[in-house]
């Protein structure tokens, strides 16, 4: 019996491979029954003449008529290589017959059946090659926003593609692997943030901006700037730009030209931002041609607003630079970076260290550096040694035994000092209390009405701890027994300053032998530099925050604050709102 033949349906049935070829399907024979001509088509054939109508547009999508030589020919056996009249020189029997005949050639619908599959599989393989591509560049991507989240240097990012390689993790095998790609998707990344920050801020109907000035590790200056606006009815602050300071001309008008030009470029409304913030450095906010005043006369209703946590950590500042406290700050200060590097240059006397303050159930801290520009600083470096002190003491004594080692007799003769040991209790109390404060002001929703109550209780409170009693040694401080005078109850309670009177028995700091003076001089010395201390940042707080009054009239705007009956409506916020209108 003679091989049977494939027929166009079967041949439909079996093709599972997109790919498969016009040459596979050469055999197939069209199957009489199978017909694309439906009954309209028959119809209208009978009907028809040999002028050409535009309407058997419609019934064949391959026709392709040309008026002036009057000739009709196949797009699809045309492109398909047929050898058909209608593939090359077009045929000119113009009959609605000859084209359903053409129609139903063997040869056109093979290759009309090689043209649906061909494009089919292509588009198929298109996308699946674009769906590949896109994920391999969505993971490298993801790599560079990792790297840049974690302040790793974009010269390793060529060690984490490898290691995502080897992984399995769908990404490029050696293509964008280098450094410079790196950069250039980080740039990427972060132009789309910045778009959709400011998209979000011009929605907002205000906005407000904080800049500062910073120097990077190249000593470079640039310009930072954050927004602050409303989403929601909620305060989002968010990131917008750092731009460079040529040649490092930080002058008011220099910054001045720079920020209005980034506006400009961001598309912002000066007209809607009603806010500024910064340092407080009269570059910014000086009465003349300050910043703040050359933004106001943009924008008259712009409000300048100096960082209320900056404001607590320059008037610790203020404090240490005042006469009488000066001298012994700054001996503090140099004391506290003395130790820090004598112990951080060497591993050994760290691990001593830290075995002993382990014997001697001290805190295991390290001791750090002092810096000015740090907020906080000085609190965590006074408190840190104040913890760790009598293990300090205890190392450098037995250290001391070695004539090899320059330096440490004057650090162990310093440190054991009963006036040094007691200025560093002091400022350990009183830092600490500026520092709850300027933590207080740097959380993320503070009520600015509540500012002046939070400031006003905290200079109470650095009052009520060290400036409320006079100290005065010629009564009833002298103890016969010890041999020395007794140290006055001041500071907090369970601050550093309560703890040292208990650490302290006559010239004995625990188990070390302090420098101190019988006649209690050095103690009148300590006295007098925590009263200064103290009445300077009273005073540096109260001038820092002479706008109190005002940022208080402000809480009649909060519905909290509302009489709870209607008798004291009538007169409610009158004489707050007076307050402001004077302004």
């Amino acid at each position: 019996m003679a091989k049977r033949q494939r027929t166009m349906t079967d041949m439909l049935v079996r093709v599972t491979n997109p790919r498969e070829s016009v040459s596979e399907i050469e055999h197939v024979v069209i199957n009489p029954s199978t017909s694309i001509i439906n009954n309209n088509e028959e119809n209208y054939i009978k009907r028809a003449n040999e002028e050409w109508k535009d309407a058997w547009y419609d019934l064949y999508d391959w026709v392709e008529f040309n008026k002036e030589p009057g000739r009709v020919f196949c797009k699809t056996c045309r492109e398909g290589g047929g050898k058909f009249v209608y593939a090359s020189e077009g045929s000119t029997n113009v009959k609605i017959s000859a084209l359903q005949y053409h129609s139903k050639c063997n040869e056109h619908k093979k290759l009309s059946y090689a043209k649906h599959v061909g494009k089919k599989a292509l588009e198929k393989c298109v996308a699946k090659a674009n769906n590949a591509c896109d994920e391999a560049v969505m993971s490298l991507f993801k790599a560079v926003y990792f790297l840049s989240k974690e302040s790793i240097p974009c010269a390793k990012f060529a060690s984490l593609c490898e290691l995502l390689v080897s992984c399995k993790t769908p990404i490029t095998e050696k293509l964008y692997h280098n450094e410079k790609a790196c950069v250039e998707m980080m740039f990427a990344i972060s132009t789309i943030l910045q778009r959709q920050i400011l998209d979000r801020i011009r929605d907002s109907r205000f906005f407000g901006i904080m800049i500062d000035e910073k120097t990077d590790i190249s000593v470079l200056g640039h310009l930072v700037i954050f927004a602050t606006f409303l989403e929601g009815g909620v305060v989002t602050t968010s990131f917008l730009g750092l731009l460079w300071i040529v040649d490092g001309q930080k002058s008011s008008s220099v910054i001045f030209n720079l920020l209005i030009g980034a506006l400009k470029t961001w598309g912002l409304d000066m007209s809607k931002c009603v806010g500024f913030g910064s340092d407080g450095a009269s570059t910014m906010v000086g009465k003349n041609t300050g910043v703040a005043t050359l933004l106001k006369k943009v924008n008259p209703f712009l409000t300048s607003t100096h960082c209320v946590a900056h404001k607590t950590n320059l008037a610790a500042l203020e404090a240490s630079k005042t006469d009488g406290c000066k001298e012994l700050s700054l001996e503090v200060d140099h004391v506290l970076n003395a130790l820090a590097g004598h112990f951080n240059k060497s591993s050994k006397r760290k691990s001593a260290l830290q075995a002993l303050q382990d014997e001697l159930n001290d805190a295991q801290k390290t001791l750090e550096r002092y810096h000015k520009i740090r907020w906080l600083s000085r609190f965590h470096v006074v408190t840190t040694l104040c913890d760790s002190l009598e293990s300090v003491l205890v190392y450098l004594r037995d250290s001391c035994s070695s004539p090899s080692v320059d330096g440490t007799r004057v650090l162990y003769d310093k440190l054991r000092e009963f006036k040094f040991i007691y200025v560093l209790y002091f400022l350990a109390d009183i830092l600490q209390m500026l520092g709850k404060l300027s933590k207080i002001f740097q959380c993320k929703l503070v009520d600015i009405s509540c500012l002046g109550s939070i400031v006003k209780s905290e200079i109470a409170t650095i009052r009520m701890c060290f400036l409320v009693d006079e100290c005065d040694l010629n009564r009833e401080t002298f103890n016969p027994s010890l041999g020395f005078h007794v140290i006055p109850e001041f500071g907090p309670p369970g601050g550093f300053l309560k703890r040292l009177s208990s650490e302290i028995r006559g010239s004995q700091f625990h188990s070390v032998d302090m420098i101190r003076d019988p006649s209690g001089v050095d103690l009148e010395v300590a006295l007098s530099f925590q009263r200064l201390y103290a009445q300077a940042v009273c005073d540096a707080l109260e001038n820092r925050f002479i706008d109190n009054d005002i940022i208080d009239c402000f809480k009649i705007l909060s519905p909290t604050n509302l009489p709870q009956r209607q008798v004291g409506l009538s007169s409610y916020g009158v004489v707050q709102l007076d307050l402001l209108l004077k302004q």
